[in-house]
């Protein structure tokens, strides 16, 4: 197992603006098999860093494509 973060914010022009970042960033991490322990590290108005476990073989695997549905983009 190791440990990682991500900082995500929100897509722009994306139709789920009205839900609140937090619930959707968790959401997005919390589908992805091989992570648990997700928690949020810090929240702004406009970005999410999260940390989480890594369950799997070699670095996590965050699927980008994935982020789109859940109105999200990654920082860079």
């Amino acid at each position: 197992m190791t440990r990682d973060s991500i900082i995500l914010k929100r897509s722009p022009g994306s139709l789920l603006d009205t839900l609140p970042l937090d619930d959707m960033a968790l959401a997005y991490l919390q589908s992805i098999e091989g992570i648990a322990d997700v928690r949020i590290n810090r929240s702004t108005a406009t970005e999410i860093e999260l940390t989480f476990a890594w369950y799997g073989e070699g670095s996590a695997v965050l699927p980008e494509d994935r982020l789109n549905g859940y109105g999200l983009i990654r920082d860079r």
